[in-house]
């Protein structure tokens, strides 16, 4: 979609509340494990671990998250086979460290760890600062050299502001303009915004749902897939994606009450 990343380089992924990013990135790493094999390194700065574990499973259960918690408050079979088959996947490289850290923090933590690719989620909920402003410089300021010192790769999630989200809604997308300016995108590699859209109308080999459809618009990269936009396939009890997708653009329609940004398919 946005051309990938390599390792030492910094991938942004913006949207707003209910996006689905903290998803999206899991599936990344889910696919980098099993296709790559080497760590990932979850920080969870908004999300407790357990409900992480808990997102990880849904896929193998076939379930929501709700379902999983009673799977394991009964410690069911089903439950205890779900665990296990994620251990065999892991295979121990996949780590979620959550809580409340200062940039400080989170060096020594990806320092002791080693990882090859970093998720940080997200940026603007890291400790010590006093506005999301100062905040967002100096996370970046510390990536830039981060990657340059650990050599790893980042995948950085950030949360829309409202202003952006109102623009959004009416037809400005892509922009992918986050919280704190824009100091990360001017470090980012890639930057892909997220749109939650209003109904899925694709049929896919059997994939019908009616569902929000959930558009990925790259907004900013070296590797030449600038301004395209892409509805990405996924199941939305199990919140997972299916790692296809399809080429959309983008049209207004206007009716009484607000705008919508529409996706219509090329002929």
């Amino acid at each position: 979609i946005g051309g990938g990343i390599f390792p030492g380089e910094i991938m942004v992924l913006v949207g707003g509340e209910g996006s689905m990013k903290t998803s999206l990135a899991l599936h990344a790493a889910d696919h980098y494990i099993q296709n790559v094999g080497r760590k990932v390194l979850f920080l969870s700065l908004d999300m407790p671990a357990y409900q992480i574990n808990n997102r990880r499973l849904m896929p193998l259960l076939g379930c929501n998250e709700k379902a999983v918690i009673e799977h394991a408050a009964e410690d069911t079979d089903e439950y205890r086979e779900a665990r296990e088959e994620r251990k065999r996947r892991d295979r121990g490289r996949f780590k979620v460290v959550h809580g409340e850290y200062t940039v400080q923090d989170l060096e020594r933590i990806i320092q002791f760890e080693a990882p090859s690719v970093v998720i940080l989620d997200y940026m603007t909920a890291v400790s010590g600062f006093d506005d999301e402003l100062s905040t967002a410089r100096a996370v970046t300021s510390a990536l830039r050299r981060w990657k340059r010192e650990f050599g790893c790769s980042f995948l950085v999630l950030n949360q829309m502001s409202e202003i952006a989200l109102a623009n959004q809604r009416k037809g400005d997308v892509g922009t992918g303009r986050g919280l704190g300016g824009g100091s990360l995108r001017r470090a980012a590699d890639v930057v892909l915004e997220l749109l939650r859209d209003r109904v899925e109308h694709e049929t896919v080999s059997g994939y019908s749902p009616v569902q929000p459809r959930i558009v990925c618009s790259v907004a900013k990269t070296r590797r030449g897939a600038a301004g395209k936009h892409w509805s990405l396939h996924y199941h939305g009890e199990t919140m997972e994606f299916l790692g296809t997708a399809t080429r959309v653009k983008l049209r207004n329609k206007r009716n009484a009450e607000t705008v919508y940004t529409d996706l219509e398919f090329p002929e």
